[in-house]
């Protein structure tokens, strides 16, 4: 949003409201928020054909060139590290580094700050973002990126990786993002995990039941709102 007003308006309703205000993604057909966005509006294909480049390759090393839309162009000189460093990086690793830098100045925050932030960075899964929100609401961080990548083994004789999902989101206070005057792509104002043991398919609703009152109530919110 181009200004805060709403963001404040949550602010003041919820002290512990935390803020996204930086965003990259590389998905199968999107390398940004916006394109990501077309592919859902358009159903576009969302599987890229492989890389000619990739069957040029000996087997041990088709990994590091089936990565279709430049992701395999890695900067590895920009990052700090050396030629025998890039080498023992795996694609995930190589692909959250660019993406982090990505949202870092997509939040208009220069990634080099982070060298004496209090800052904090969450790796894998739907978590990542609910630990990020717990620190910066605890003060363990001001700052903090939540990291999700996943490429999968290709299906030809399992050489090479298949584009999965990645994305990665900066995150900060929102009483802090809104006196820094960032833009605020999102109000998180609570959230909770569980399990309640049951088969997937068959949830327990009072498992459930519990489990939103107590995201409703860290938030400092009503459920019935």
């Amino acid at each position: 949003m181009s200004d805060n007003v709403f963001a404040r308006g949550i602010g003041e309703r919820c002290s512990a409201a935390v803020a996204v205000i930086g965003l990259a993604c590389s998905l199968p057909g999107a390398d940004n928020p916006e394109s990501y966005w077309d592919v859902l509006c358009d159903v576009a294909a969302a599987i890229p054909p492989t890389s000619p480049d990739l069957w040029q390759q000996p087997p041990g090393e088709r990994h590091a060139c089936d990565r279709p839309d430049g992701t395999g162009e890695f900067d590895a000189a920009m990052f700090g590290l050396s030629v025998h460093e890039l080498a023992a990086l795996d694609p995930d690793t190589r692909l959250i580094l660019e993406l982090g830098w990505a949202a870092m100045e997509d939040s208009g925050t220069p990634p080099e700050v982070l060298r004496d932030a209090e800052a904090a960075v969450f790796l894998g899964g739907d978590q990542a973002v609910r630990l990020a929100y717990q620190s910066l609401r605890s003060g363990v961080a001001r700052l903090a990126l939540a990291d999700n990548v996943h490429l999968h083994p290709g299906v030809e004789r399992a050489l090479g990786f298949a584009r999965g999902s990645a994305r990665v989101a900066v995150l900060k206070r929102l009483a802090d993002a809104v006196a820094d005057g960032d833009t605020v792509y999102y109000v998180l104002v609570g959230g909770g995990a569980g399990r309640d043991g049951a088969p997937p398919t068959v949830p327990d609703a009072a498992t459930q039941r519990a489990l939103l009152q107590a995201a409703y109530a860290g938030a400092e919110l009503a459920s019935a709102s």
